[in-house]
């Protein structure tokens, strides 16, 4: 399954390490030091579009920014967990 970050950019669910608040890496947020260093690595991919960025998501690959609120992009990546453990489950029967 896909969770798509916004600004026609999707990635897979299982590749994604975690999602956060954008707050928390903004100048004088605890995480600020992480997110310099991703940035000097070039590993930091804006789907902004220009707008401000509310989440900030972790993959295996690189870490993106996206104008989706964490809450949302939690909601879509449970919701293919989901449908995934469903079709198991209803292909055991």
């Amino acid at each position: 399954m896909f969770l798509h970050l916004g600004n026609n950019l999707s990635v897979r669910a299982a590749d994604v390490v975690s999602i956060h608040d954008m707050k928390l890496f903004l100048p004088g947020g605890p995480s600020r030091s992480f997110f310099e260093s991703a940035q000097a690595a070039g590993r930091v991919r804006s789907l902004t579009g220009g707008r401000p960025p509310k989440s900030l998501v972790i993959t295996r690959d690189a870490i993106y920014l996206s104008a989706i609120s964490p809450a949302t992009l939690l909601r879509r990546a449970r919701s293919s967990y989901t449908f995934v453990e469903n079709s198991k489950k209803s292909s055991k029967s």
